[in-house]
């Protein structure tokens, strides 16, 4: 017996024991995942299916971040969630944290309700040795695509449709990153047209199993390949494309920054799939000290998760302890007001908590 052999816990040893017996990873390759930290960006399909494949292969940190909920829909393309995480608006990012803790009470979890933003990415990213993508949308992947550039960080892009998906690995100064492959786009226009994306329960499954794998070979020390890989769960088939650095790339070449630094955060955005719903960004956390700011906007409900208030045109909740809200109406102008409002409350740094019905377990 090697002194490596000692150095892992004995429950870990039987856990991972036949992942050991792999001449690829062995004693030296679990220690190695055992010390790496890996970001997961997005809680939902593609992340959690990613983040609980990273934890189930024995990395010691995970990182995720999401500020949505569970909803429905969600759970037949989902390893992480409930039913009853329906019924109770669980923050995905929560479900997926708590998910992994149940299979790997070995892996330590950050979990962060927040989005993916100019002012928080590279906080994000800063610590980690890997990035895993499950976003959807182009505006947060380009903008974690500079922050993986600027610090050097591994970055593997994971996209899904209908029965297809795209997996690139990036590796920041050897392979091309992110803005080679969109050299030309409208990102506010394609976001705005793709805020419901058909997908197979299968296929980010399957982009997950690819991701996860890639991630394996870069924490490992092993070498990647400058391709992409394309998915297809109907048939079934992986294909790969060369792909290289474009030469002219304003990220990865040239060093500009588009978004970080540049644009300042999207505090109003709305949410995919859903009709006549918003997503505030607020300035901070809001908790209970904040409840009785928003007295006036009427009657306060705290349940597990969250905050609710509703009133005859617009129903409000914001996520406890994040910056995260949403808000239902009709018209634009009355979710700016809204946000507007709990931005001045949020000024005003007195101390309170009355006003509200609490119906927390």
């Amino acid at each position: 017996m090697t002194p490596e052999y000692f150095s892992i816990d004995p429950i870990l040893l039987e856990m991972f024991s036949r992942q050991i017996l792999m001449r690829e990873i062995g004693l030296e390759g679990l220690e190695k995942l055992r010390k790496s930290r890996v970001f997961v960006a997005g809680g939902g399909a593609l992340g959690s299916a990613s983040a609980i494949f990273m934890s189930r292969l024995g990395v010691g940190f995970i990182r995720i971040v999401d500020p949505d909920v569970v909803e429905l829909s969600n759970l037949p393309r989902t390893l992480a969630y409930k039913y009853e995480d329906v019924l109770r608006n669980t923050p995905k990012a929560y479900a997926v944290a708590r998910g992994i803790k149940e299979i790997s009470p070995f892996t330590e979890v950050d979990y962060k309700i927040d989005v993916i933003e100019t002012d928080n990415v590279l906080d994000f990213i800063k610590d980690v040795d890997l990035i895993l993508d499950g976003l959807d949308n182009l505006r947060s992947r380009f903008i974690l695509n500079e922050a993986a550039v600027q610090l050097r960080k591994p970055y593997i892009y994971g996209g899904v449709e209908e029965s297809y998906g795209v997996v690139m690995p990036i590796i920041p100064g050897e392979t091309a990153c992110l803005r080679c492959l969109y050299s030309s786009v409208d990102i506010e226009k394609i976001d705005e047209e793709r805020r419901v994306i058909p997908v197979s329960v299968l296929t980010p499954v399957a982009v997950a199993f690819v991701m996860t794998s890639l991630a394996l070979r870069i924490l490992l020390g092993r070498k990647i390949e400058k391709k992409i890989y394309y998915i297809d769960v109907s048939r079934p088939e992986i294909k790969t494309f060369d792909i290289e650095r474009n030469p002219q790339c304003p990220v990865c070449v040239k060093g500009l920054r588009e978004f970080i630094g540049v644009r300042s955060v999207s505090r109003i955005r709305a949410v995919s799939g859903a009709k006549d719903l918003y997503m505030i960004i607020l300035s901070k956390k809001f908790d209970d000290k904040d409840l009785d700011k928003i007295r006036s906007l009427g009657s306060v409900e705290k349940t597990e998760f969250e905050y609710k208030i509703e009133t005859e045109k617009v129903f409000i909740r914001l996520l406890r302890g994040s910056r995260i809200g949403f808000v239902r109406s009709r018209d634009i102008d009355t979710v700016r007001n809204i946000y507007e409002k709990i931005t001045r409350y949020l000024e005003d740094d007195k101390d309170t908590s009355g006003g509200i019905r609490d119906q927390q377990k």
